[in-house]
């Protein structure tokens, strides 16, 4: 059931909500999560004649006649569909939009824009294409791509393999689930979204990496940024020992990528639901002041989610506030 407000989120099971659901199309909401990603996928595809098969060119021809009105999930378009995405964004980081894809928050000189954090694409072939590439097929694929990975759904012969190799990838299908929920996503720098997908494959590990060597000038964004940027989007899992970003060694093909950061996306989810909590008892000025006074700290990363809380609690004497954090411990603690 399509949501659309806060309010609506915070009184389901919100860190696994699937925002995918925003868009109200039952029948698409009914297919297995393999299978509504490759749906997906076929709304933009563009299969050429005489390399694919006819019916992987239908397929794709009929998703996007009948599911044209999907977005991404994380708000980095103007759809209407993303209207829950973009209130979360309003409230949690002081981002407005206002019929742009890009605009600024108080803590920053830089437009931002919606991104989903750790994308599907490159982990699921960077963990699943060598057995994907000896399923027997012609012509065989020769390098990937999401049109081929389409081409081995549609067609009989490859279809039942190929869904098999995916559903028994360690850790793909908990990741598959977790990848559109709440805590994978957030705003990065404008344009960085689109530089990263080309560059750097997409992995949020190397985009940290990269913030913060390099920053991102076409944007304005600044290495000395990058400490607050940390702090403020809630990204403390991300990053280890001197502030720097962790290496989650993505590209490795073991299943420890896609376990760990599963973990990540569910533990930051609990937390963004409990800012968004916070918010709705404090107001909108009280809760201001807690991002001004904790999430906007350019010294130092926090250590934690827990180091971060404790600061949170010694900014209010609302029992209410104090219960929400105690409860946001408890569920981070109980996230494997």
């Amino acid at each position: 059931m399509k949501l659309n407000k806060i309010e609506n989120l915070i009184d389901q099971k919100p860190h696994k909500y699937n925002f995918e659901y925003e868009c109200g199309m039952a029948d698409y909401l009914n297919l297995p999560p393999i299978e509504r990603w490759i749906t997906y996928i076929a709304t933009f595809a563009n299969p050429k004649e005489g390399y694919f098969p006819v019916e992987t060119i239908n397929f794709a021809s009929e998703a996007k006649k009948k599911y044209r009105t999907l977005a991404d999930c994380d708000g980095s378009g103007n759809s209407g569909n993303n209207e829950l995405i973009h209130e979360i964004y309003n409230v949690l980081f002081a981002w407005k939009n206002e019929g742009d894809n890009f605009r600024k928050v108080g803590a920053f000189k830089c437009d931002f824009g919606g991104d989903t954090m750790n994308s599907l694409f490159y982990p699921l072939i960077d963990h699943a294409g060598v057995e994907i590439k000896q399923i027997p097929k012609k012509p065989v694929m020769g390098r990937y791509s999401k049109n081929h990975l389409m081409d081995y759904f549609v067609q009989k012969e490859t279809r039942d393999r190929f869904l098999d190799v995916l559903q028994n990838t360690c850790g793909l299908i908990d990741y598959i689930n977790s990848y559109h929920t709440i805590g994978n996503f957030t705003l990065v720098p404008a344009g960085f979204n689109a530089y990263r997908g080309g560059k750097l494959r997409d992995y949020w590990d190397e985009s940290l990496k990269y913030l913060k060597k390099n920053g991102f000038d076409k944007a304005q964004f600044e290495g000395v940024d990058f400490t607050k940027y940390v702090n403020y989007f809630f990204l403390w899992d991300y990053i280890g020992e001197k502030g720097k970003p962790k290496d989650l060694n993505s590209k490795s093909g073991n299943c420890s990528f896609l376990r760990t950061t599963t973990k990540y996306i569910y533990r930051r989810g609990v937390f963004m639901v409990a800012m968004l909590n916070l918010h709705k008892l404090l107001g909108e000025k009280g809760y201001a002041e807690l991002r001004e006074n904790v999430f906007c700290k350019s010294d130092g990363v926090y250590s934690s989610y827990f180091e971060v809380i404790d600061l949170l609690k010694k900014q209010t004497d609302n029992p209410k506030a104090k219960m929400i954090l105690e409860n946001c411990i408890n569920e981070i603690n109980a996230i494997d």
